[in-house]
């Protein structure tokens, strides 16, 4: 906040619902309305506003910045039946001349559908596969499917 010959910075934390006035009601007067009892307010003092937000920051600790590829183009489907499409759709961006950082694996890579398995057969050598995809500038992003089949008993050993 600029307040004619001071800067300053107020941190309400409060999960909830919070109303600012500043100025609109009445001019030269700020009401911060809180819908509870239960926050803390945080003076944070100032000369500039670049300097309040850095405090701000080293008060509340920093965010998770996802890796740069995170950023970028990522396909996905209900699923890829194998290798040899997952394949198909990483040639058809780079023929196409699109950018494409990573690709989602649905449930057809698992072994019978099978939360952290492998179907050897549609993605043989799996470690070997993603790190041939890794090296070329794909990160695949494997889904875990939480389901479980109502009729069979899955065995994993």
């Amino acid at each position: 906040m600029l307040s004619g010959s001071k800067t300053f910075g107020i941190f309400i934390d409060f999960p909830s619902k919070i109303r600012w006035d500043i100025g609109y009601t009445t001019a030269n007067k700020t009401v911060i309305t809180i819908d509870g009892t239960d926050f803390d307010i945080y003076y944070i003092d100032g000369t500039k506003p670049l300097e309040i937000v850095k405090e701000f920051r080293k008060s509340i600790g920093t965010s998770y910045v996802p890796p740069f590829w995170a950023f970028g183009y990522q396909q996905s489907r209900w699923s890829y039946y194998n290798a040899e499409a997952v394949d198909a759709v990483v040639d058809g961006y780079n023929k196409a001349g699109i950018p494409l950082d990573c690709v989602y694996l649905d449930i057809d890579y698992m072994e019978r559908y099978k939360d952290f398995t492998v179907d050897d057969e549609k993605f043989p050598n799996f470690k070997d596969y993603v790190s041939k995809k890794r090296e070329e500038g794909i990160h695949l992003i494997p889904i875990i499917d939480a389901g479980r089949k109502k009729r069979e008993r899955l065995r994993y050993l």
